[in-house]
């Protein structure tokens, strides 16, 4: 007859329970789908020219799928623009499915150094719960609980100046001898401050995907106009990784002075289902049947954002396999 050993059978089941704790901290992937809209008042003057070498005006509501995978996302605006971000490299990928091309924008791109000066942004955002002890402050959100939090601060986005390039000689503009070009950089000194406010619902039921900042902004970016900036991003994206769940629902409105008006933008972002299905990996690259062209110009100066030489020349019309 065989005999039991009690303690080793102890010890099993302890293993047992770490274990299965262990899989159920496994961060799952996220498939989220969600309604984003967009007002402005007062309403812009109507057939504005758009940014030349840019991407079209946005057209509100817009249905976003977004795809969390570890350290990548993607993003998809219906019957529009496919972003892929890759927190690893610090990288995003902007696909065109229409002409089927792609370009690239690294990290530092977004906050680089032009002509301006280098680009700083200061926040005062603060993102509080609200009182849970009311009822209105609870919700269930497409099949999941959350509650809500309140924002509130400005954003002011600024660009650093130095009088003297690398060889101690004046900088362009920055003295007597080029007026136009001091004057060119006086009128764009950054934006702000711009004073935001709102309510975000967040789901701790729902744990985020990743602690990646770089990919969360592919969410966070959603939830304020201007937010797919990663500048801009940046402050809203900190404070909801520092509250773990995903938002499923906000409304927040920026007010900004520019040329002496005065716009508030609100944004409403409201989730219709999440998914925590396994995500195949070839979402997160390129396809092999896209081009590889150079980034439009965009940004402070007309300067042309990319990838610091991967979209250059040897990139245009050619296909070229990345590495995602």
């Amino acid at each position: 007859m065989k005999t039991f050993n009690k303690s080793v059978a102890v010890a099993a089941i302890l293993l047992a329970g770490i274990v299965s704790l262990s899989a159920s901290a496994v961060k799952a992937d996220l498939t989220i789908t969600s309604q984003t809209d967009v007002s402005v008042l007062p309403a812009p003057t109507a057939g504005a020219p758009g940014r030349p070498g840019g991407a079209p005006a946005a057209q509100y509501p817009q249905t976003v799928t977004t795809y969390i995978k570890g350290d990548k996302a993607r993003t998809e605006v219906k019957g529009g623009e496919i972003r892929i971000y890759n927190g690893e490299r610090q990288r995003t990928y902007f696909l065109n499915p229409t002409d089927k091309t792609y370009w690239i924008e690294d990290s530092g791109d977004s906050n680089r150094t032009s002509r301006f000066g280098t680009l700083k942004v200061d926040s005062t955002l603060t993102l509080n719960s609200a009182d849970l002890a009311k009822p209105e402050n609870s919700k269930t959100v497409a099949g999941s609980a959350a509650q809500k939090y309140v924002l509130a601060g400005t954003i002011t986005v600024s660009f650093q100046r130095s009088t003297t390039d690398n060889n101690g000689a004046a900088a362009p503009g920055a003295g007597g001898n080029d007026a136009n070009g001091a004057g060119r950089r006086s009128g764009r000194g950054g934006m702000g401050p711009v004073s935001m406010n709102g309510d975000i619902w967040v789901s701790s039921t729902v744990p985020l995907p990743t602690d990646n900042k770089f990919v969360l902004a592919a969410l966070t970016g959603q939830l304020s106009s201007g937010g797919r900036n990663r500048s801009m991003a940046s402050p809203l994206t900190d404070l909801v990784a520092s509250l773990k769940g995903i938002p499923l629902k906000s409304k927040i409105s920026a007010t900004m002075t520019m040329r002496d008006t005065t716009r508030t933008v609100t944004t409403t972002y409201d989730v219709k289902s999440v998914s925590t299905d396994s995500i195949d990996d070839s979402l997160f690259r390129a396809p092999d049947d896209y081009a590889h062209v150079d980034p439009p110009r965009r940004g402070f100066g007309g300067r042309r954002g990319g990838d610091n030489g991967n979209g250059g020349a040897a990139g245009q019309g050619g296909v070229q396999q990345q590495n995602l």
